[in-house]
């Protein structure tokens, strides 16, 4: 059986900042079409390091499905110069949710990240944190 999408996001690529804007939830499929669009993105960096910023909004949660997906783009992440990853949560109702998917994740594969409530916030710490 076919799945449609769940979900949907933006990418933006910024010097050496990949920022996404994504609401869920999300479904394996979701995050396949992700993970192949994010690889495009992250070939034209040529290994370069850099920092990425995920905006999760409204229920933005993963099935176990997309959660193990999602494991294995952060990994393609890493291996292609991923150095932090600053999330901002902008829904208060599913907050501990996401934090808790996206922590087993970023934890599972020794990435530095770091949660936040404030998009300017995320972009501070950001730049406070150089390669």
């Amino acid at each position: 059986m076919t799945f449609l999408e769940h979900g949907s996001y933006s990418i933006e690529h910024h010097g050496d900042f990949i920022i996404v804007d994504a609401t869920g939830p999300f479904n394996e499929q979701s995050v396949i079409k992700y993970k192949n669009e994010l690889e495009i993105i992250i070939q034209r960096l040529n290994g370069r390091k850099w920092k990425q910023i995920i905006i999760m909004n409204d229920m933005s949660i993963f099935t176990p499905e997309a959660e193990s997906e999602l494991r294995e783009t952060l990994k393609l992440r890493k291996n292609h110069g991923l150095i932090f990853s600053a999330v901002v949560c902008g829904s208060k109702l599913y907050n501990g949710l996401i934090r808790g998917q996206l922590s087993r994740c970023y934890l599972s594969l020794d990435i530095a990240h770091k949660f936040f409530n404030d998009l300017e916030e995320a972009k501070q710490w950001l730049k406070n944190n150089s390669f």
